[in-house]
């Protein structure tokens, strides 16, 4: 660019020049060296605006191109970022959902585990309450036996009394038979 302000002001500098020479050689209707200095001087102008012009044409493209780069770039890091952010937000996502999946099996599990904290202590109370009464019925059952035993003990000792008695009574009818004999009924 500086290149092109530097022509640029050597043009204006040529074409002062040139239109003082003008002015000059009219006045003087001046001789043929200096027609063929305003000559050189106009082709050194016109050489000088090709030469700029051509210099503005190449600095264009060479911006243009610079910006199409940038504008590339710029898209490229702008897809990048985007996809970056889509990224973040389906991990923060998926974290949340993480999350929320964890914090749901660790409340489903939280209620499974009361559940079978109220059914084994159901079972358990179950569990004492059939062992008491069988321990209740073994308890009655060993009483049963037991009375029966003492019954049957009553009762065959009874038993033995009265055989024991019928066999002395016996012997002392027998014995009053042979004192008195008489037989008693």
């Amino acid at each position: 660019m500086f290149f092109i302000f530097y022509l640029e002001h050597i043009i204006i500098k040529v074409e002062f020049v040139l239109f003082k020479l003008n002015k000059e050689n009219l006045a003087k209707n001046s001789e043929s060296k200096d027609k063929q200095l305003i000559e050189r001087l106009q082709k050194e102008r016109h050489q000088l605006n090709s030469l700029i012009i051509k210099q503005k044409n190449f600095s264009k493209i060479k911006l243009f191109t610079i910006s199409n780069q940038f504008n590339k770039e710029i898209t490229e890091l702008t897809e990048n970022s985007d996809k970056i952010k889509r990224r973040e937000t389906d991990h923060m996502l998926t974290s949340e959902q993480r999350q929320l999946l964890i914090h749901q099996q660790k409340v489903s599990l939280k209620k499974q585990l009361s559940k079978l904290d109220v059914e084994y202590n159901n079972l358990k109370m179950k569990f004492e309450k059939e062992l008491k009464e069988k321990q209740i019925k073994e308890h009655e059952l060993q009483q049963k036996m037991k009375n029966e035993k003492n019954l049957n003990s009553a009762k065959q000792s009874n038993v033995d009394k009265l055989v024991s008695f019928m066999v002395l009574k016996k012997r002392i009818k027998t014995f009053d038979f042979f004192l008195t004999g008489k037989i008693y009924s």
